[in-house]
């Protein structure tokens, strides 16, 4: 009675080695793993492995489309890769803009307080116009960094 009991067992951990369930979540990330995917972990698909690869796998690697499809995914590889060059091109040269931003702000009330400085300041100008630098001061910390 063990003996059946122990050769099911080995059986049913068998077929369970060669299954694995692919797990895709909600941003599209992919796992794969050999238990059913759970709720949080997203959609599940199970994907059969083989338990040896066939004569042919290594002359599907070597075939004239398996080369055609690599090149292209290079290809594609190369294009992604200027794409984001260019992206984080242009976003440094935003921050670079906005940075410069809140510089002329700072120079801008800078020189308005030395010019009324000049001219004659109340109390009221001198705390109105320190808090107003303190201020750009702050952002520009915070904006070029």
């Amino acid at each position: 009675m063990t003996f059946f009991s122990l050769f099911f067992l080995l059986l049913a951990g068998q077929a369970h080695a060669d299954q694995m369930y692919q797990c895709i979540d909600s941003s599209g990330s992919m796992a794969f793993q050999a238990q059913p995917c759970t709720a949080e972990q997203g959609e599940s698909h199970r994907v059969p492995i083989p338990s040896a690869p066939s004569v042919g796998w290594q002359q599907e690697i070597d075939s004239p489309e398996a080369e055609s499809q690599r090149r292209l995914l290079e290809s594609i590889e190369k294009q992604n890769k200027a794409y984001r060059q260019n992206y984080n091109q242009q976003i440094k040269q935003i921050d670079d803009r906005r940075c410069q931003y809140y510089r002329d702000q700072l120079t801008g009330v800078v020189e308005r307080w030395e010019t009324a400085k000049r001219k004659g300041y109340t109390q009221a100008d001198k705390l109105r116009y320190e808090a107003r630098i303190n201020d750009r001061k702050r952002d520009v910390s915070r904006e070029c960094n």
